[in-house]
């Protein structure tokens, strides 16, 4: 969640102030959008990022839920029964 969450938090951020930056300009002086590169770069910045974070906490959960999670090496070590 730490490198895929951050990654895609940071491209749909960088993907919506694009979007924002293009509806306020065509609220403002009724400028057509869709035949700008930066609008569709926009849009793919947004659902990159999405994917990527969805992904980073798939996997966090994922992690989270592995059956050998709170097993401890150091406890077979010392001689303690961990069950």
């Amino acid at each position: 969640m730490h490198f895929l969450g951050t990654a895609g938090i940071i491209l749909s951020l960088l993907g919506l102030l694009i979007l924002i930056g293009f509806t306020i300009g065509k609220l403002a002086w009724d400028y057509s959008i869709n035949d700008r590169p930066l609008f569709y770069l926009g849009i793919l910045l947004l659902i990159i990022g999405t994917q990527l974070f969805v992904a980073g906490f798939v996997a966090e959960l994922v992690a989270r839920n592995s059956e050998t999670r709170n097993q401890y090496l150091i406890a077979e070590y010392q001689g303690i029964d961990s069950e």
